[in-house]
């Protein structure tokens, strides 16, 4: 990050005219840094991105020391009251638009104490001392807002760190998406090649006859659902999910009660598992 030095250096030298190219410079090298950052890991990109995040305070404190400018302003007591009595002479007491520092400020019945009047004022006056200070409070917005993204940056970064983690000490399943992942104990190609004469273009009863082959050959690790999917992608399967969840039904009645809806279906089956076992 000598680069970020290098700017921050030429910024100091320069006068005021240039000042505002310079930090233009800062601000587009900060941006191609977090740039940057997205190409890493996330353990790496949270200690980059809180590197970055440092050289903003250095950038930040550059600006005010050379600028004499408070990044923030805390007003002493004295410059308290002489705004309290600047503010006094310049409101309208008749006007019924008044904020609330400046009904605080106009109120002569001392209903208000002294802190209740400093916190009131506070924020009008440092926005005072910014318009006062309009080129450094400009120069440092534009950092303080780059320095802000980088801080929910790394939150998010955080907030992944945590959920790779419970993911990682899970045992939970990977999601099965193709074909190879779901057959087992047989010669994938050669099987795939037998699936697509059967399954090309097919749909309910027909997909189910060979979804349940399938299984009872013992080639398959996964559900009827995830099957479907798979088929459609890999197969040209047509068709609706629950077209073949009927079929397997009707196949898995037979086998369990002998009800004649399914019996042809049963008995393609055996006929499929014969071929595919070939």
């Amino acid at each position: 990050m000598g680069q970020i030095e290098d700017l921050v250096k030429r910024f100091n030298e320069q006068d005021i005219l240039f000042k505002e190219f310079e930090i233009e410079s800062l601000v587009k090298a900060l941006q191609n840094h977090i740039r940057f950052c997205d190409t890493l890991s996330i353990e790496d990109k949270i200690k980059a991105l809180s590197f970055i995040y440092d050289k903003c305070d250095y950038i930040l404190n550059s600006i005010a020391s050379l600028m004499n400018y408070q990044l923030e302003y805390e007003p002493n007591d004295d410059e308290i009251w002489d705004f309290v009595e600047q503010e006094k002479k310049r409101i309208d007491i008749s006007s019924d638009d008044l904020s609330q520092y400046e009904y605080l400020i106009t109120d002569d019945d001392g209903y208000f104490d002294e802190s209740t009047l400093y916190e009131s004022v506070i924020g009008p006056m440092r926005e005072k001392y910014k318009e006062k200070n309009k080129d450094a409070s400009e120069w440092c917005d534009k950092i303080e807002n780059i320095q802000t993204n980088i801080y929910i940056k790394i939150s998010e970064e955080k907030e992944k760190q945590v959920f790779l983690s419970e993911v990682f000490k899970s045992d939970h399943r990977t999601v099965i998406t193709t074909i190879d992942e779901c057959l087992v104990n047989c010669n994938k190609a050669t099987l795939k090649s037998k699936l697509s004469c059967l399954l090309r273009g097919k749909k309910g009863n027909d997909v189910a006859i060979v979804i349940k082959a399938l299984e009872k050959a013992g080639y398959i690790i996964t559900d009827t659902k995830t099957l479907h999917k798979i088929f459609k992608d890999e197969f040209g399967v047509i068709g609706e999910y629950n077209a073949i969840r009927n079929g397997i039904r009707l196949i898995e009645g037979y086998e369990k009660t002998n009800n004649e809806k399914g019996k042809h279906l049963f008995e393609k089956m055996e006929i499929v598992i014969k071929e595919l076992k070939q």
